[in-house]
């Protein structure tokens, strides 16, 4: 606890400082947490328990994360059948230096990198988390090795509506698309590139993959605070603007 706790006729105050740990190893965020403070009109009046959750907290534990690589990943046809169909062939038809180099058509592969920490902001209602992955398309050459041959890399705007659980005493989250996606390219080793089109081809791949990754990583969750012997009863999380709050009761097992 950061302060001493404030306790009413009413209720209970408590300021917690979290700590997340990997592997046992504490981890610190490099900005300081701003004030947050729960409005006492949150949760439901009948809850024993109202923990609130601020964006600084969701955020920085993503930033840790895409810090260490978990949200990238790769796509390519023996993971993904929505990459399948995609070929050097079915590029070059309307590019051509990948017609010219290569002559024999090779799967395509998707390269996704998260280079920047992803945000979360509440609104009332809902948490958007905001993403800017990279795509670099390559020429998978028959199997998916080192000697993949890039040939553009795309920058991606996308937006997901995140929705949470709590299990006993875990916060998890799921992602859905909300929108649309916007490609815009980066950079070409093989000439003129027609986004549009190149964005109709890989947008269902990646669309499908990004989901799959990032709600993967979001069902692994964080503990939320709790004293041993002690769950969560019949929680449920609200959004608001600029925090969420999950309201519960108690059970307690001996």
């Amino acid at each position: 606890m950061i302060e001493p706790p404030v306790i009413t006729g009413d209720y209970i105050d408590l300021d917690l400082n979290a700590v997340f740990t990997l592997m046992g190893k504490p981890l610190v965020s490099p900005a300081r947490p701003p004030p947050f403070s729960l409005p006492q009109t949150s949760g439901s009046g009948d809850s024993m328990v109202v923990l609130g959750i601020s964006e600084h907290l969701l955020n920085s534990v993503l930033a840790m994360a895409q810090q260490f690589g978990s949200f990238n990943f790769h796509v390519f046809r023996q993971t993904s059948a929505s990459i399948g169909h995609l070929t050097t062939s079915r590029l070059g038809s309307f590019i051509p230096a990948i017609a010219h180099q290569f002559p024999r058509p090779e799967p395509v592969g998707l390269k996704v990198t998260v280079s920047k920490a992803p945000i979360v902001t509440f609104f009332e209602g809902r948490a958007v988390l905001s993403l800017h992955p990279s795509v670099e398309v390559v020429a998978a050459l028959s199997s998916w090795t080192s000697a993949s041959q890039s040939l553009f890399t795309l920058d991606v705007d996308v937006a997901l509506v995140l929705h949470f659980a709590v299990t006993e005493v875990k916060l998890q989250a799921s992602v859905s698309l909300q929108g649309g996606l916007r490609f815009v390219l980066v950079s070409s080793r093989v000439g003129s590139v027609k986004v549009s089109r190149v964005a109709c081809l890989i947008a269902s791949a990646f669309e499908e993959a990004l989901v799959a990754r990032l709600n993967a990583v979001l069902s692994v969750g964080i503990n939320l605070p709790c004293l041993n012997n002690i769950k969560y009863a019949h929680p449920h999380a609200e959004v608001h603007k600029g925090y969420a709050a999950v309201s519960c009761g108690l059970d307690y097992e001996q």
